[in-house]
């Protein structure tokens, strides 16, 4: 075990670079639900083979779809050539595998025949390059076929070689054994092999972008093909990685290394043998030469190999390295190791899957609301009829979908709440009444709450979900809809006829078509609408639920209808206005007289295409459903203000809240969808204007305090703050309700984990609202208040801000690929302007303002940090959100000149205008602590773990939780007996004082003292000093070493009774409590983590 960063492996000394070169010991989700899926189905009969994989993050659907489908390819490929490889019982060519392959893969249902001959070719040709893929992949893998001991690679009538001059030469001027030399030959072409050194038609050079989408794959950044040269250094060229045969100088080549662990050859003599060794394999046909611009090399010939199974295993432990015959030394660079004669592990998982479970075919999709809706119905119908059998879903297929009989559904996490599990449950079984459901438990708290406490997920009281009545922003959605119903006019059903087209400074440009006849009706009709609107209305103003919903509300709402209308259309414009900037520079061009090249033509096509299908398309360009889903009217959901990202080889844009748009569609950061992944490269920025008028503009500025308070304001003309006084600093700021993005690959099974980028987001609390309720605990006061205003802010990677281009709004990096993000803009260096992403958003608030003992300021950052996550999981459970429906920060604010600090820690809902889940939570504060402190000290941990306070999303504070420092505030707050005056009033000695006080110094939960114990029929067995109840475990303090005779014949059958009961016995004496201190506790650890409630 190691804390630091290892750079050199401790077994066999390797390296990788700079980077650490130990791997941390785990599985990714990704991966697990993979084997999850793949075992599942597997053991399924063939009619019952098809599952739903639930999960709550779209990202996580699209990255798990593309993962398990690549992943799948590969065990696929595996299983049918060692199956092929059993029916012909010889070895078959490289060459041709890959056809046999595509042969049998398609006898048994796996592949599917092309309409088209091209196709097929096409399709052979992928086929065949997996199977080169995994021949040509390091021998150190844990997955590969070569890797396990199952099947190698023979190089045909290697044997042979035995009688060439050449060969019996070499022999007899470095005194080698003929089984030797064939060896080092072997390795030699493995060696070579393993590289990628190949010299076959597809392994000539990298396939391009379109032929890797054709295929469906996808490959690393720095996959090359690489070629062996006479050239002493190696070179690392476009497609190409150069190895030198021999390098003449002290550090040894590959082959160089092989030679010298071998035979013990160093020096010249290394080179020459080297030397012979290749002319001899390249005039009998196994290596050919080839050119790589100016350098001449050799590759391995594909037509010399052949695949065949393994006749014998030989294993090295220090590199993992299975090899097919026997060695004196490990030829693994560097490895120290020595190979030892090995049998397949019978417990392997991959191996036993290649070679047992009968190859299938999993045909994997993403459904979700990323996904358009077409292509959902597309994969619904597929997935029914049997043409596609594992869709990953959000739950957009809990409910009111037709997806068939299934037999077996799986969950990716632990869902959110009873409810969610029965709806995903249910899916499966409705026919047999059985069904299997696989819950995978993350290594989060809600995920290990409900791992330890199964049955009130699987049987947990269903809640009605709560919500606010008198929402307003969601009552303003079903006044506009009125209106709307109400109105003689219509609004156009396609968005075509909602925006016009103009020209500005010789920009092309688009807005909302404003109707004249609407507005006149809407401005004649005012009085006439309202009291219907009243109407509607009546008895909940009557009843003051909406006593706000006044006659001068809605002569406003009125007033602002059109205004309001083009703001939730403003996404769609700044769209066509995107498109529009890059149609820009190619009608200049054509306006000229100038011809395109075939890209620009393409592109040309593309914006204009994408451009009639925002407007046009049935499914994306619908008004009413437009207008739906940007907030303006009412649907499902509740969506606040709304921001989109354009990806750039697909019509539907994803559509996301501002505030989470902030992060997830942040420059520089990854989006997953339907198996791709993208990268967001810019942000508009409204209209085109310099550097300086964002930088000067009251509209795109705010300020935070410098002297530690956590004050904002977007008053330019206040320059101190009204708490301590210090000055405050400015700060620049768009709230950008569009992002561009673009394509960056295929997801694959290569990326076991979602990459994402870490940014400093930063969130005030600018207003509190001015209706609310106060609330208290005898520890803390509660500030429950309505419609507060908040603001969130992206402030970049190291709060370094975003650097953005105002011209055309892309995003700037580094100076490395930004001409290429960068082109089709004539925006300078001058151009270029820092600033923060923000969304500004008033919702429901609940500042919590602890009373705490006096400590410094790190130890109480450390206790505020703690307690918010804790009320913030305690939330989480007793209230059955999910984890970004209540979120929550601590607010520092420092008086008299910062004398005096009030800390406070403020929560708030994201849901605009909020749903009841802070005043719920303000009136059953309790509660919510009671279940939090239950998870908190339920298990063993020192500080914080993923069962308790830890989760995902606050990774940014694991460095501040510590839950013994709240132990006793939860205590307080629950508004019981301290736990510790009722257990130190019950122990009986001095020893029994020195135990509790060494359990508490490591923050574990107390025992109960002085227990009674009694059997089934209430007979007393014992009474131990201290126990756990709940988890049978007693513990006697003062124990065997003090008792002789009968007293310690009785404490062994009272021992000996509560074990029979299924009781955990520990006892102590004072030796142990007094010089054993890491042992008693160890124990007592152990006992907890053992007897799980």
């Amino acid at each position: 075990v190691s804390h630091n960063k290892l750079n050199i492996c401790p077994a066999c000394g390797g390296r990788y670079g700079n980077r650490e070169v130990v791997t941390l010991v785990r599985s990714g989700i990704a991966s697990d639900i993979s084997v999850i899926t793949t075992t599942l189905l597997s053991n399924l009969d063939f009619s019952e083979r098809k599952t739903l994989i639930f999960t709550d993050n779209r990202q996580d659907t699209a990255h798990q779809a593309g993962y398990m489908e690549d992943r799948h390819m590969q065990f696929t490929i595996r299983q049918l050539i060692y199956d092929l490889l059993k029916r012909e019982g010889r070895a078959l060519e490289m060459n041709s595998l890959g056809e046999k392959v595509w042969t049998l893969g398609e006898s048994k249902g796996i592949f599917e025949r092309p309409k088209t001959k091209e196709a097929e070719s096409r399709e052979l040709d992928k086929i065949q390059f997996l199977v080169l893929e995994e021949f040509s992949r390091s021998p150190r893998l844990r997955m590969t076929l070569e890797a396990l001991g199952l099947l190698t690679v023979n190089y045909g009538r290697l044997e042979e070689l035995r009688n060439e001059e050449k060969f019996k030469e070499i022999l007899s001027a470095y005194n080698i054994e003929e089984e030797d030399l064939l060896k080092t030959i072997r390795v030699f072409l493995d060696e070579m092999r393993f590289r990628r050194a190949i010299y076959h038609p597809l392994y000539s050079k990298r396939p391009d972008r379109r032929t890797l989408e054709a295929w469906g794959i996808s490959l690393p950044r720095n996959w090359k093909i690489a070629v062996f040269s006479m050239s002493k250094r190696r070179e690392t060229l476009r497609e190409h990685q150069i190895y030198p045969l021999t390098s003449g100088g002290p550090v040894k080549t590959v082959l160089e290394s092989v030679v010298h662990k071998l035979h013990g050859i160093s020096g010249s003599e290394t080179g020459r043998f080297i030397e012979q060794v290749v002319l001899l394999l390249k005039e009998k046909g196994y290596l050919k030469e080839v050119s790589i611009g100016n350098t001449r090399g050799l590759q391995v010939n594909s037509e010399a190999m052949e695949v065949v199974p393994f006749e014998e295993v030989w294993f090295c432990k220090s590199c993992t390295r299975a090899y097919p015959y026997k060695l004196k030394k490990c030829v693994t660079y560097r490895c120290p190791g020595t190979p030892e004669e090995w049998k397949i592990e019978r417990g392997n998982f991959y191996a036993y899957h290649y070679t047992k479970h009968e190859p299938i075919g999993i045909k994997v999709a993403e459904h979700s609301s990323q996904v358009p809706i077409e292509v959902r119905q597309t994969y619904e119908e597929e997935f029914s009829n049997g043409n596609r059998n594992v869709l990953v879903c959000t739950p957009t297929l809990e409910l009111g979908v037709d997806i068939g009989q299934l037999v077996s559904v799986i969950m990716r996490n632990v869902p959110p709440m009873p409810s969610n599990y029965a709806q995903r449950a249910g899916r499966a079984g409705r026919r047999e009444g059985m069904a299997v459901i696989i819950s995978y438990a993350r290594g989060n708290p809600h995920d290990s709450y409900f791992f330890q406490r199964p049955n009130e997920m699987i049987t947990g009281e269903i809640f009605p979900p709560v919500f606010r009545l008198d929402n307003e922003r969601v009552i303003r959605r079903h006044v506009r809809s009125l209106i709307l119903e109400k109105m003689n006019s219509r609004l156009p059903t396609m968005l075509e006829e909602m925006v016009e087209r103009y020209q500005e400074n010789d920009i092309w440009k688009y807005r909302m078509k404003r109707d004249i006849s609407m507005i006149e009706e809407l401005r004649m009709r005012k009085e006439e609408l309202i009291k219907e609107i009243f109407s509607v209305f009546k008895d909940d103003i009557e009843r003051g639920r909406i006593a706000w919903l006044t006659k001068k509300y809605l002569e406003e709402v009125i007033e602002n209808f059109f205004d309001e209308m083009e703001e939730a259309l403003s996404p769609l414009i700044e769209a066509l206005n995107y498109i529009e900037r890059g149609l820009a520079p190619i009608v200049d061009k054509l306006s000229k007289g100038k011809n395109l090249t075939r890209d620009e033509t393409r592109e040309l096509t593309k914006l204009n295409e994408r451009k009639q299908e925002l407007l046009t398309d049935k499914y994306i360009a619908y008004t009413l459903s437009f207008l739906r889903e940007h907030g303006f009217l009412p649907g499902y959901a509740f969506p606040g203000r709304q921001s989109v990202l354009y990806l750039p080889d697909r019509k539907e844009p994803l559509i996301r809240d501002d505030y989470i748009a902030i992060r997830e569609f942040a420059p520089g950061n990854y989006i997953y969808v339907d198996r791709k992944k993208y990268q967001a490269i810019g942000v508009n920025l409204k209209e085109i204007r310099k550097a300086l008028d964002i930088v000067n503009r009251e509209e795109n500025t705010y300020k935070v305090c410098d002297g530690g308070c956590d004050y904002v304001t977007r008053d330019v003309y206040e320059v101190r703050c009204p708490h301590c006084g210090s000055p405050l600093s400015k700060r620049n700021y768009v709230e950008p309700i569009f992002y561009y993005s673009r394509k960056i690959d295929r997801v694959s099974s290569m990326e076991e984990r979602r990459e994402y980028k870490p940014y400093v987001i930063r969130e005030y609390l600018e207003t509190e609202g001015e209706k609310g309720k106060d609330y208290s605990l005898e520890n803390m006061e509660m500030r429950f208040r309505r419609n507060s205003k908040l603001m969130i802010v992206n402030m970049g990677r190291g709060g370094e801000k975003f650097q953005i281009c105002v011209k055309c709004g892309r995003w700037k990096e580094k100076d490395e690929g930004w001409e290429e993000i960068h082109r089709g803009c004539d925006g300078t260096s001058s151009d270029l302007v820092r600033v923060d992403l923000a969304s500004r958003k008033i919702a429901d608030t609940l500042v919590i303002v602890p009373k705490i003992e006096e400590s410094d300021e790190k130890e109480r950052k450390k206790f505020l940090k703690t307690l918010l996550h804790a009320i913030l999981l305690g939330i989480h459970i007793t209230l059955e959100t999910e984890y970004n429906e209540v979120r929550g920060f601590v607010r520092t604010l420092r008086l008299e000149s910062g004398k005096k600090t009030i800390e406070e820690i403020v929560l708030y809902e994201e849901v605009p205008g909020g749903v009841g889940y802070l005043e719920t939570a303000a009136q059953n504060m309790r509660e919510i602590i009671r279940k939090a402190y239950e998870v908190l000290y339920g298990h063993e941990c020192d500080e914080a773990c993923y069962n308790c306070l830890k989760n995902y999303y606050n990774q940014a504070d694991h460095q501040y939780l510590d839950k013994k420092l709240i132990k006793k505030f939860l205590e307080v707050a629950m508004g019981k007996e301290s736990e510790e005056d009722y257990v130190l009033r019950n122990v009986e000695s001095p020893l029994e004082r020195e135990f509790l006080e060494l359990v508490r110094s490591q923050g574990i939960p107390d025992p109960e003292p002085q227990v009674i114990i009694e059997d089934e029929k209430g007979v007393k067995i014992a009474r131990a000093d201290f126990a756990y109840p709940e988890r049978k475990i007693a513990i006697f303090i003062d124990g065997l070493k003090y008792h002789t005779g009968e007293i310690a014949e009785e404490d062994r059958k009272i021992t000996n009774e509560l074990q029979l009961l299924g009781w955990l016995v520990l006892r102590f004496d004072s030796s142990q409590i007094r010089e054993e201190k890491f042992t008693v506790l160890e124990q007592v650890k152990k006992a907890l983590t053992l007897m799980k409630i």
